[in-house]
């Protein structure tokens, strides 16, 4: 079976990626402050990354294409806001759950957290039929396995790199 060159080039550099993505994590800062911008970074490359694996497995044509990505932009945006918001709230909680007696506090922190996370929800079932809007039957299910699997094969990824470091 012949491969494509152009497929080809783009996995090797795909490979080169990730790998670069994963010194980067690997990396042992020296204060907070170059930790979370080696993070910013890291996170700023996966998600391209990720980007890439989603166009090449949905296989689109250039308009549609340049559609999808306006769409999945706008929703990740707005996604990774509300991850922040998560962030933020659970933090509270957890600054709540230190003092015994915020006990009013401590329900606020829970139900701001449960909020949240109902609109993260909201949004991925959004950005999942706003995407479908400009999607085939075919690419639609190409794109729904990709956002199920993408994440446990980056996990497993993950775990191998960590593993190997260790021997």
């Amino acid at each position: 079976m012949r491969q494509n060159p152009m497929l080809r080039n783009l996995a090797l550099s795909l490979g080169l990626l990730l790998s670069y993505v994963l010194s980067l994590l690997a990396q042992e800062g020296t204060s907070d402050t170059a930790e979370v911008a080696r993070w910013e970074r890291a996170k700023r490359q996966l998600e391209r990354w990720k980007l890439l694996r989603l166009l090449e497995e949905v296989k689109l044509d250039e308009t549609t294409g340049q559609q999808f990505l306006l769409l999945y932009t706008i929703y990740s945006r707005r996604i990774d806001s509300t991850l922040r918001q998560i962030e933020e709230a659970a933090n509270r909680l957890s600054a709540a759950l230190q003092t015994p007696q915020a006990s009013s506090e401590r329900e606020r922190a829970l139900q701001d957290l449960l909020n949240r996370q109902q609109e993260l929800l909201r949004l991925l079932r959004q950005r999942t039929e706003a995407v479908r809007s400009v999607l085939s039957e075919e690419q639609f299910a190409r794109y729904v396995l990709f956002e199920h699997r993408f994440p446990r094969e980056m996990e497993r990824t993950l775990f191998q790199h960590r593993f190997k470091r260790r021997r």
